[in-house]
This record gives structure tokens, C-alpha cells and sequence, in this order.
């Protein structure tokens, strides 16, 4: 045999070995990893997370943008500020993802237009305009900034915002009150830590789904490290509540760091609004979180909850409370007559009938609430 073979036999002997000894030991002390399932989101998922942040590019003057956005970066396929006449009547909409669907609801059917002339008689000879700085992930501040920054182009206000505010928190790169995504867009270190816990997820899961990897009790157990260095890089990364600037606060402090900042904000934009006598209607958009605030589908009780998102329902009420004090209207009963399915994941989003429901809850209070210059 030469000095190759007998290396070659040694490897394959040891190999043998170590596989036998692995297979023992899991069959007999650790059954639990035969029957474990990728308990991390599928990487294919956070592949698309990170092509979805690939959509925003840093911002000067908010925070982030979109990439693919007009000259400030907002979704419309019009530059900004919008050209009017005397006749023209703009209402920005500002808020988050929700917000952004719904003024692009609204956008795309004029009746609904038509029905806010209804509500409000005195825009019945108006050309209104709606003019969309919601970005998906914005929050206070990022609100106030852009409603200031384009305080002279506009003539009204319509805000949908509340569950950003307590949910979006940066990761332990950033204070939790930064803009979402700063992570992703402003901190290199961060980003490759992030990159290289995503990549570790994929490692994993593919040994999981190979074949003949997946019987092998050795890349069992060292699947089971790959998601144990993952668990712990995600803890510091990604929970809020033991990052780098927030491990140091209690749950109470969390709640009054995120209500305080939604508030300070909502409270310094309706001073500047009055300021420059534009009305402005804040309302604190619904949440399938809110306790009885609808009757779930049979599709929502499937697809629409879950226990993350649920941990921010004390903050979300927090919140809640304080917006009473704001004038700030409170969409979160709005769907609760209606059984037929409205949201869409599991986190806030809705269907056109939502959005629907919405559009006309808004445009009644704004009709009731309106008065003229």
C-alpha cells in the first residue's frame, strides 16, 4: 500500500469512527436535533430582507429613502414639491408602510377622492393632490422632518403612524430611536456582522436539506454549533432589548423612551403645522395586536400573529394613551365589526378593503374636524 493509500485509509478509519461515536451520541443523548427544524427564518428569507433594505439609500435630510424614488427619494412618479395653482389642494400623507399603501390606494381611485369632497364641502372645488412622503419603516421623527421640510408646499396634513414607533428599533449598533435600517445604511461593522449571520443561517439550513449531509450525525452536531453562534451574534444584533444601547433599560424604560420620542415629535409637528396654519389629522393606525380589535378570519388566525411583533402590545398601548391626550384620532377599533380577512402578514399591513375602511373613517373625522383658513 503506498505512503497515500494508508493516509487515505487513516482518514476514512478516524472518519468512521468519529461518525459512529456522533451517531451514539445523538441517537442516545440527543434525539432532540433529529426531529429539530430550521427554528431561524429560511435564508432565502433574509436574502430577501437584505435585497428589500437594498431598496433605500441614505438621506441628509430624513433618515433614508427609497432607491428607486423621485428627486428626494419618495415613491411618486412626480418630483418634488408638487407644481399647484390656486386651485390646487395638496395633502401630504406621512406615516410608514401602512401609510404608504394607503395613500397609494387612495391614488389609484379617484372616487375615494371624491368622497373626501363629500365629507369635506369646502375641497368640493379643489383639484386635490395627495402627496406620499411615507416610506416603509419611517417614525418619528422622520414625520416631523419631512412635514417641516415641505411645510410651504402643502396645504393639509393626513398621518398614519403608532406601530413603527414601539416596534422598529434599530439593532444594537444605534440608540433603539434611531431610524429604522441605520444598521444596515450607516454602519459598515454592523452590516458585515448582520451579513455574516445570514450566511451562517444558509450554512445550516443547507446541511438540513442535503441528502446525504442530513443523515451524517457529525454535521448534525456542528449544525447544532453554526445555530448556536448564530442565536447568540442574533441576540446582540437584533433584540432590542439586549443591544449594545438598550440592555442597560427596563421594560418600563424601553416603553417611555419609545412613547416619549413618538410623542415629543407628533407635538413639536402639530406646533410647526399651527404655526403655519395648515391643519393637520394624526391617527393612530390599527394593529391586529390591540386586544379585541377584530374577529380574525380563518386565513388571519393562520398567517397573521406573531409572538415578536406581539411582545410591543404594552408599548403599543402606552402609546395608545398618550395619543388621547394629543388629539390624535385612534383608528384601533376600526375593523372590529368586520370578520371577513383584512391583514396581510403578521405584521400590519392590509388589504384594500382595509385600506378602504380606513380611507373612510379618515375622511369622516376630517369632515367633522375641518375648518377653513
Amino acid at each position: 500500500m503506498s505512503w497515500i493509500g494508508y493516509v487515505l485509509f487513516i482518514a476514512f478509519v478516524v472518519t468512521a469512527s468519529l461518525e459512529l461515536a456522533s451517531q451514539f451520541y445523538v441517537h442516545n443523548y440527543r434525539r432532540d436535533l433529529l426531529q429539530q427544524s430550521y427554528q431561524q427564518e429560511n435564508p432565502a428569507e433574509y436574502k430577501r430582507i437584505q435585497e428589500w433594505h437594498g431598496n433605500f439609500k441614505r438621506s441628509p435630510f430624513f433618515g433614508y429613502v427609497t432607491r428607486y424614488g423621485n428627486n428626494y427619494g419618495f415613491s411618486s412618479s412626480e418630483d418634488y414639491p408638487l407644481a399647484k395653482d390656486d386651485r390646487t389642494f395638496i395633502i401630504a400623507v406621512l406615516g410608514g408602510s401602512v401609510a404608504d399603501q394607503f395613500v397609494r390606494h387612495i391614488v389609484a381611485n379617484e372616487r375615494l377622492t371624491d368622497k373626501l369632497k363629500e365629507h369635506v364641502p369646502a375641497l368640493k372645488d379643489k383639484y386635490i393632490r395627495f402627496m406620499n412622503l411615507a416610506i416603509p419603516g419611517y417614525k418619528q421623527p422622520q414625520q416631523y422632518i419631512a412635514s417641516s421640510y415641505f411645510i410651504e408646499d402643502i396645504d393639509m396634513v393626513i398621518q398614519l403612524d403608532g406601530w413603527n414607533e414601539v416596534w422598529s428599533r434599530t439593532s444594537g449598533a444605534y440608540p433603539m430611536n434611531y431610524p429604522t435600517f441605520s444598521e444596515f445604511l450607516y454602519d459598515d461593522e454592523s452590516n458585515g456582522r448582520i451579513n455574516d449571520v445570514f450566511e451562517q443561517k444558509a450554512k445550516a439550513e443547507s446541511i438540513r436539506m442535503h441528502p446525504i449531509l442530513s443523515k451524517s450525525a457529525i454535521m448534525i452536531l456542528y449544525r447544532n454549533i453554526l445555530l448556536k453562534e448564530v442565536y447568540k451574534e442574533s441576540q446582540d444584533l437584533s433584540n432590542p432589548k439586549t443591544s449594545f444601547y438598550n440592555r442597560m433599560n427596563s421594560a418600563d424604560e424601553i416603553q417611555q423612551i419609545l412613547v416619549g420620542n413618538w410623542k415629543k415629535y407628533t407635538q413639536m409637528q402639530q406646533a410647526i403645522l399651527k404655526l403655519h396654519n395648515k391643519p393637520g389629522f394624526f391617527f393612530v393606525q390599527p394593529s391586529q395586536y390591540n386586544p379585541e380589535s377584530k374577529t380574525f378570519s380563518s386565513q388571519e388566525q393562520a398567517t397573521v400573529i406573531n409572538d415578536l411583533f406581539a411582545s410591543s402590545v404594552a408599548d403599543f398601548l402606552a402609546l395608545r394613551k398618550e395619543a388621547s391626550k394629543l388629539g390624535v384620532y385612534d383608528l384601533a377599533m376600526v375593523f372590529k365589526p368586520i370578520k371577513e380577512t383584512i391583514y396581510t402578514d403578521d405584521c400590519c399591513h392590509i388589504n384594500s378593503k382595509g385600506n378602504e375602511i380606513i380611507a373612510d373613517a379618515i375622511f369622516r373625522t376630517i369632515g367633522q374636524n375641518y375648518k377653513t383658513k
